[in-house]
């Protein structure tokens, strides 16, 4: 049980964590072409982050034990969240002479995010972890 309790608190807090960084005063956007469009673009990653976590019912985290949820249930929401910045299609531009990844690679730590727990969870019982016993795999790409 407490090792379900330490899984569910690194998935909600990587939520919580990314929430936090987006709301300090400096600007993450990576653009160099104005400053502008980098502070819109952080602006609309964390309304859509705050959002997507609302309305999926992540945010406002649960107090520890987090109820009757199963790891499965939030990765999943996790791997559901909306997440949108302005250099993904508003104002896209290159930076280093690349496209961004989606929402600045945020959908891409949540991935590895969970899969690093999957993994340190494979040595327990993940299915005590699981609901039904299926697996958490994302069904469309990143």
């Amino acid at each position: 049980m407490e090792k379900r309790r330490e899984a569910l608190f690194e998935l909600y807090g990587l939520i919580e964590q990314t929430i936090r960084r987006y709301q300090r005063p400096e600007v993450l956007c990576p653009r160099t072409d104005s400053t502008s469009w980098s502070l819109q673009c952080d602006a609309l990653l964390l309304g859509s982050l705050l959002k997507s976590a609302t309305t999926l019912g992540i945010m406002p985290v649960p107090t520890p034990p987090y109820g009757d949820v199963s790891f499965d249930e939030i990765a999943n929401r996790l791997y559901s969240l909306d997440v949108k910045a302005i250099c993904d299609s508003i104002s896209r531009t290159y930076i280093n002479g690349q496209l961004p990844k989606p929402a600045h690679g945020l959908k891409v730590v949540i991935r590895d995010r969970i899969e690093s727990l999957e993994e340190r969870l494979s040595g327990l019982d993940i299915q005590d972890f699981k609901k039904n016993g299926k697996s958490i795999r994302p069904v469309v790409g990143v």
